[in-house]
Order: structure tokens, then sequence, then C-alpha cells
């Protein structure tokens, strides 16, 4: 994996992590916000953080869908709360465990 695919799994990772701080849903500018304050800035704007929220919903992550065709709106799922706790290894989100 090269430093732009791990970087991208580290957010995949960190999303599904607010999404749990958060009752288990969010949309796409409070995740944003929330990502940049935890210091992912570089090339990270709204269609970026849409992006790895359907690419964890094309991994069963999440659910995601449009509110008046302006804001995106995902909602964890089992299988993603399962990555955060380590229970299972998907493809394409890092390792709650990584540097452990």
């Amino acid at each position: 994996m090269n430093y732009a695919e791990e970087v991208a799994a580290r957010r995949r990772l960190l999303l599904l992590q607010l999404l749990i701080e958060d009752g288990g849903q969010g949309n796409d500018g409070t995740l944003l916000t929330a990502l940049r304050t935890m210091g992912e800035r570089q090339a990270l704007d709204q269609a970026a953080c849409r992006q790895l929220l359907r690419d964890l919903a094309d991994r069963d992550c999440v659910v995601v869908g449009m509110v008046r065709d302006t804001v995106m709106v995902a909602r964890i799922t089992e299988r993603g709360r399962m990555a955060v706790a380590g229970d299972v290894s998907i493809g394409g989100i890092a390792s709650p465990f990584a540097g452990l």
C-alpha cells in the first residue's frame, strides 16, 4: 500500500470512529470539520470526504443518503462497528490497533 492509500485507510477508520461518537450517524459537513480538527487537512475537502464515505458504503460499513441533494448523511452499520472494534479486518480501512 502506498502513502496515499495509507492516509485514506486511516481517514476511513477515523470517520467510523466519529460516527460512533456521534450516536451512529452524521453529515458530511460535520465529519469533514471533525477530520480537519484531528489534523487531517491535506487534500481533504467536501468531495474527498464524500468519496471516503462512499468507499465505506462500498465496504458495507455505512449507509449513505442525500438530504435535499445537498447534504450527505452516513449511518454506521454493524460491520462498521466491528471494524472499529477490531473484530473484523476490512481492506482499505486501517486497523484500530496499528502502531500498538
